[in-house]
């Protein structure tokens, strides 16, 4: 199945790009609950159009399957954080913008080796922060937040956990036994959206009776049901300063949204004008427009 890269682009942190931001995300978000891997939701026939409007027909008959496939298959097939490792449409050098491509953690651990790490002040001996980058599969989890299910007859301590990736990443991090502070995450992506660069910082505290080693942290990962699994897949993981915030700190966010085109038996060509949606929905246009 051909997939056309619908759109692709850096988000900087500022008031006229978050508004693009959201008005891109609210226009493909009806496709991204309305189909799924396998087809309607049960839950969601009732919202759909009805089957003979052309708009419906054009958007539903198509294998929206191959899109959760392709980041399933990336997911999987690789456990290295490289350049090389990625198609280069994901990775951005095939773009205008290289330099928003897959997030590097060394470069901060580069920046604590000159100075607070070899420092002997207790404000730092005796506190670490790290950063872990991961990717996981969307459709695995419903998002990245964690939920419980809204039953207003059972209290909140009774209700069941919906599956969110951030249940996952508090079981890894608890099950190692060590004191760690609340994870922040650069960014949290809805129900069915999938992540290759994600990152998360921790911080350790003073009630940490061990030493925290990066390699403990990668090891947990690792070893934790969710990579066994699958749907989750850790790639690095850094001890960076102590003021490094992976939410307040992101200077950029990188989208990528992927539209299955279908092929004509009789003439070969494709239902969609590719090169006429990639004018549309370039980068400079939606910064300029």
């Amino acid at each position: 199945v051909q997939l056309l890269v619908l759109a692709s682009f850096a988000i900087q942190r500022s008031a006229t790009r978050k508004i693009i931001l959201e008005s891109c995300r609210n226009s493909c978000r009806w496709k991204m609950s309305m189909f799924s891997s396998t087809g309607v939701d049960s839950e969601d026939e009732s919202i759909l159009p009805p089957y003979d409007d052309r708009f419906s027909k054009f958007m539903f008959n198509r294998n929206w399957g191959a899109v959760s496939s392709f980041w399933k298959s990336l997911i999987h097939n690789f456990c290295e954080i490289r350049s090389d490792s990625f198609p280069s449409f994901v990775t951005g050098l095939e773009s205008d913008t290289p330099q928003y491509g897959l997030t590097k953690l060394f470069p901060l651990y580069d920046v604590g080796m000159m100075g607070e790490f070899l420092s002997k002040d207790e404000r730092y001996s005796t506190k670490s922060t790290f950063a872990i980058t991961f990717g996981y599969v969307g459709t695995e989890y419903c998002g990245y937040q964690l939920q419980v299910h809204n039953n207003i007859n059972k209290s909140a301590l009774q209700q069941p956990f919906v599956a969110a990736v951030e249940n996952d990443v508090r079981k890894i991090l608890d099950d190692m036994q060590c004191s760690f502070s609340p994870a922040y995450v650069a960014g949290r992506t809805d129900r069915d959206v999938s992540a290759v660069s994600q990152v998360i910082c921790i911080s350790t505290t003073r009630g940490t009776k061990k030493e925290v080693k990066r390699e403990d942290i990668l090891e947990a990962f690792h070893n934790s049901e969710a990579c066994r699994e699958g749907r989750l897949v850790v790639f690095d993981c850094q001890r960076v300063p102590k003021k490094f915030n992976a939410r307040s700190s992101a200077t950029w966010r990188r989208y990528l949204y992927l539209f299955p085109l279908n092929r004509s038996l009789e003439t070969g060509l494709y239902d969609v004008d590719t090169e006429h949606v990639n004018r549309i929905l370039s980068r400079r246009f939606l910064l300029t427009s």
